[in-house]
């Protein structure tokens, strides 16, 4: 197989293409189901070890997928498909993958730190103080990353974000939204992160957050140590540190309130969040733009001096060398005798030796003969201006003398200045000349060559040749106004961009120049004519001194662009929001349980859309109108330039060329003749010779003109990047007839029109920001209004609740609310007397309950009273015998007479012990020997075995010992009748954790307490056996608690019960008396 050399070097070169976008596709695959499998694993773990191994397979795809400039990186992979426009965006694609990994990490964290999943066992003080002061160190690193990459994406690319445009370009709302996330994960993560943290030491809050402010100035060293900081950035460090503060106030808040954020409303979140993100974003947004704008300065400045000057006279130079070799071959007697011919053929040659690269030129030549007279001429412009043609042959002979140039070192001369015109008509000019001899007569010069290259600068009303001028699409993102200064005075000018007029200096200020003088090139920021300009000052040379400036933001611009940036990040989250709850009826204001907060809540988001649409549609009002307006001002030149065309025809009928160029001067405006439907005179030829413009007339012009009968057709078209809107209209010859069209360029959006739209739809942007504000804070004093006696209501209800029914209102309204609170007033007076017949309903059945239960408990004893005083009546009656004999039958029935009333009286006196406070002086008791004791009473009881389990060392409390005594014999008393075949009982003391508390349990193994039954143990009167008064367990639990105690119990029905009392240590040497 044989192939040529170079198209096998072309087949390696698509071969090694195709490897490498193999290779990177591989490598991306590789990365992402490293990550996939990684992070599907770690759901099998504990949850500290899944957030690690989630946490490192992010990191290691965020490494990777950053890694762009390096390596085999995979945005390589639009090269290898062709897609070159790449490289414009590269940084921002960079800075998105920054913003999306931070967002994975924060959606990784979120949920773990926030919830109770994740623990810390052990933790000592001395990690969480590394901790949080890594903490610290953590936090100045990733905020110093954001703003220096978001300062460096500035610096690097020419995202429009100061521009007055209401809707921004695509660049710029991706540049919005992908910073509204970075900036936003970034405080969700340094927040739940440090709250976390918070959580886990035991130092306090105010420790706590020195020592996480220790190692912030600690990152921030360290960072300075490496050189990481730009040049003159104290403001990265001061926007830093804002930017932390911000952070700690948030952890300080969600510390003292950990439900803030969980429960607050979801709009104000995101609009707090959002205006952070753009206050603290737009300062490194900034910063990276004025870097950026002073570069683009100091390129244009250069490539005034060097490249359009140079290349304009590397233009002349090289056409006249080739020109007076083609012409060369002319004699003088063609001058002569064949001037129709040697015009002819002068501009046959020129036209062959003209490039395209030279397009964007004006060129013009001349030859002249040695008495001054031109022979022929060439211009690539309709009407070239009249310095082309004029000069003077001294001006041409003695410089050619001066510098002794002959046929064998002939060369043509080049000069800066054209003769007797305001060079700041033009960007770059140059004028050069060259003699031309006798073919093979060195001595004898038969005329001159003279050649012109120029380019005008570029004007507003004459759009063709601002779009010629352009250099691309980046250029038009600012208007940089240059002017060159020889010896002080004003001489070239260009405008690079939007061709804006920006005011300048006729002759430089003596401090510039003094300035130059000691720095030969410096900025300054000025105001002049009303607009803050920025220049840049640079020497190029000792007497020529460039000027770049270019219009500054002023406040409006930057409160503009900062709105904009707000409602665009806001937008997007409200999306967000909206597509992540809209199954919850749009449930994004969050779970706000306060009407009035839910109130404001919907004032804000109904604003916020009316505001939005008003700003849109107040935009396309004005934009619409601003547009009507050019397009009558186009139409009124129109009309001129047709009229003045006719009057032209009319005074001289016979000549076939009309002097367009003369007739646009006074209207300042571009303009092209069409005659048989094809262009026949235009002031821009070179937009038709680049074929930027078809040559032939538009056909939905052509039938609206001739078909319909149309007098004026306007037709949008795009020039560059730029929207025009061109204007047609026929003028008539003498029969009426139509003899052509005129048609006339003009910016649909013409710069100082759309200055004028721009700056009007600022203004009303920030009045609509302004009256909005005043809405929502109306809104919040209305909301606040509606919901007062709604609150007042909620409060007064609440005391209700709790048994306050001294709540009633003032009606202060005759409306819903009002009735609403008449209402509640009249329930509450209502609801005082039902609680007074209920009190007094509660008070009688209390005393007749009382009653019954002594009735009945008195009753017990008395009814065998009785039986025995009858029986002794009886025995009494009947029996004979003497009282003596009866005598021991006498005292058995006194003897159960007295047990009936000491009966009586204990129950008398459980009543009244629990019907009164205990008002003994309380005494030092130890427990353990109160237990003992308790113990050593119920020894003697053959079936019962008592245990005790008592501390090992001496338990004190304070109290009444005999009350403490009862409470123990009850509870030991009712274990033992729970055990009626016997059983075990264990006395147990102890302490709780902290040593604050004292417990006593009583265990048994008995039957246990039913669990129908465990709800009314300690209510008064209740009990389970057939004997006592129901007061028992009531009354222990009555003296416990006078005692500061608690008493419980635990049962577990045919098991065990255990009952326990907690009552509060004490220290031997403090004494007080319970009052």
């Amino acid at each position: 197989i044989y192939t040529l050399k170079d198209d096998y070097s072309e087949y390696r070169s698509i071969k090694q293409n195709q490897y490498f976008l193999y290779r990177a596709i591989f490598y991306v695959v590789l990365i992402s189901l490293i990550t996939l499998f990684l992070i599907s694993i770690s759901r099998e773990l504990t949850t500290w070890k899944s957030l690690l191994l989630k946490l490192f397979a992010i990191t290691l795809a965020w490494l990777f997928f950053s890694n762009i400039d390096y390596g085999v990186g995979w945005i390589e992979i639009f090269y290898a498909l062709g897609q070159q426009d790449f490289e414009a965006i590269k940084p921002l694609v960079k800075y998105g993958v920054h913003s999306f990994f931070i967002l994975l990490l924060t959606i990784v964290c979120f949920n773990p730190l926030l919830s109770s999943s994740l623990e810390v066992k052990n933790s000592s003080s001395v990690i969480t103080t590394v901790l949080i002061a890594f903490f610290g160190f953590l936090s100045a690193t990733l905020l110093h990353f954001y703003l220096l990459e978001t300062y460096s994406l500035f610096t690097e690319t020419s995202i429009a974000v100061l521009d007055l445009e209401v809707f921004p370009h695509l660049e710029t709302f991706l540049f919005y939204v992908i910073s509204g996330v970075f900036c936003i994960s970034s405080i969700t993560l340094l927040t739940i992160l440090g709250w976390f943290l918070m959580k886990l030491t035991p130092q306090s809050l105010s420790v706590s957050l020195l020592i996480m402010l220790g190692g912030y100035l600690i990152g921030l060293f360290v960072i300075f140590v490496l050189s990481l900081y730009p040049e003159k950035a104290g403001w990265l460090v001061l926007t830093t540190t804002l930017f932390f503060a911000t952070i700690l106030v948030f952890i300080f808040l969600a510390h003292r309130n950990p439900a803030l954020f969980t429960f607050a409303s979801r709009l104000r979140l995101l609009l707090l969040f959002s205006y952070i993100a753009v206050c603290i974003s737009y300062i490194a947004v900034y910063k990276g733009y004025s870097i950026r704008l002073n570069s683009q300065m100091e390129k244009a400045a250069q490539l005034f001096v060097d490249e359009e000057a140079t290349q304009a006279e590397i233009i002349a130079r090289n056409l006249l060398t080739q020109l007076e070799q083609s012409v060369s071959n002319l004699t003088l007697n063609d001058f002569i005798q064949r001037p129709a011919f040697v015009e002819n053929y002068f501009t046959q040659q020129t036209q062959n030796l003209l490039q395209q690269d030279w397009e964007r030129f004006s060129i013009s030549t001349q030859l002249v003969n040695n008495q001054g007279e031109i022979i022929g001429e060439y211009s690539s412009d309709l009407d070239s201006p009249a310095w082309t043609r004029a000069f003077n042959m001294l001006s041409l002979v003695i410089p050619f003398e001066e510098e002794q140039i002959r046929v064998e070192n002939l060369r043509p001369i080049v000069r800066e200045r054209p003769l007797n015109e305001a060079n700041s008509n033009y960007s770059s000019f140059r004028r050069a000349w060259i003699p031309l001899y006798q073919d093979g007569n060195t001595e004898q010069r038969i005329g001159w060559i003279l050649c012109s290259v120029y380019r005008e600068r570029p004007q507003y009303e004459k759009p063709l040749r601002a779009v010629i001028a352009s250099e691309g699409s980046e250029s038009w993102n600012a208007s940089i106004s240059i002017i060159e200064y020889i010896d002080g005075l004003a001489a070239r000018r260009n405008i690079v961009g939007t061709p804006l007029d920006i005011p300048g200096y006729l002759s430089l200020p003596s401090e510039i120049l003094s300035e130059t003088k000691s720095d030969s090139s410096f900025y300054r920021t000025t105001g002049l004519g009303n607009q803050h300009i920025r220049e840049y000052f640079v020497a190029s040379s000792a007497n020529q001194i460039i000027r770049a400036a270019t219009n500054d933001p002023g406040f409006d611009n930057h409160l503009f662009s900062v709105i904009r940036f707000f409602f665009c990040v806001l937008i997007i989250g409200l999306l967000v929001l909206g597509s992540l709850f809209w199954k919850k009826d749009l449930n994004i204001l969050g779970h706000n349980r306060r009407f009035r907060d839910r109130l404001i809540d919907r004032f804000i988001f109904a604003s916020l859309i009316c505001l939005m649409a008003l700003i849109g549609t107040t935009y396309y009002a004005i934009k619409s109108q601003n547009q009507k307006g050019v397009q009558d001002q186009l139409l009124s030149k129109l009309d001129n330039l047709t009229e003045s065309i006719s009057f032209q025809e009319s005074l001289s009928p016979e000549e076939s060329r009309i002097p367009l160029s003369e007739l646009t001067s006074t209207l300042d405006a571009d303009a092209a003749l069409y005659r048989d439907n094809t262009v026949d005179i235009s002031t821009t030829s070179q937009i038709y010779n680049q074929n930027l413009l078809p040559r032939m007339l538009p056909w939905d012009v052509y039938e609206s003109i001739y078909s319909r009968g149309n007098q004026q057709v306007t037709r949008k078209v795009t020039l560059g990047s730029q929207q025009l809107l061109i204007g047609y209209q026929p003028w008539l010859n003498e029969d009426s007839e139509i003899a052509g069209i005129v048609a006339i360029p003009t910016f649909l959006e013409a710069p100082k029109f759309n200055e004028q739209l721009l700056s009007t739809t600022s203004y009303l942007l920030g009045f609509y920001v302004v009256i909005f504000g005043f809405f929502i804070i109306g809104a919040a004093l209305i909301s606040t209004q509606l919901t007062s006696p709604l609150e007042a209501l909620r409060e007064g209800l609440k005391k209700i609740s709790g048994g306050d029914l001294e709540t009633t209102l003032p009606v202060k309204s005759k409306d819903e609310i009002g009735s609403l609170t008449n209402a509640y007033n009249v329930m509450v007076y209502r609801l005082k007397d039902l609680q007074q017949d209920l009190a007094k309903a509660e008070r009688e059945a209390a005393w007749k309950e009382m009653a019954q239960q002594v009735a009945h408990e008195i009753k017990n004893p008395l009814t065998p009273m009785k039986l025995n005083l009858q029986h002794l009546q009886r025995q009494l009656n009947v029996s004979e015998e003497d009282f003596i004999k009866m005598k021991p039958q006498i005292e058995k029935v006194a003897t159960n007479m007295i047990d009936q009333i000491e009966s009586l009286s204990k129950i008398a006196s459980d009543f009244s012990k629990f019907a009164q406070p205990t008002e003994q002086e309380f005494n030092e008791i130890e427990v353990n020997a109160l237990l003992e004791s308790i113990a050593e009473l119920y020894k003697s009881e053959d079936q019962l075995k008592i245990v005790s389990e008592l501390y090992p060392e001496e338990l004190y409390v304070m109290g009444v010992k005999e009350e403490l005594r009862r409470v123990l014999v009850n509870l030991v008393k009712n274990a033992t009748e729970a055990m009626p075949n016997g059983g075990e009982i264990t006395l147990c003391s102890l302490t709780d954790d902290d040593k604050s508390f004292v417990l006593i349990e009583v265990i048994d193994n008995g039957e246990g307490i039913p669990k129908e039954n465990s709800e009314d143990i300690f209510v008064p009167n209740f009990s389970t056996k057939s004997s006592g008064t129901g007061l028992g367990l009531a009354i222990s639990k009555k003296i416990i608690e006078e005692h500061d105690g608690k008493i419980s119990f635990e049962s577990t029905p045919g098991e065990k019960t255990t009952f326990k009392i907690s009552l509060p240590i004490h220290h031997k040497e403090s004494k007080y008396r319970k009052d």
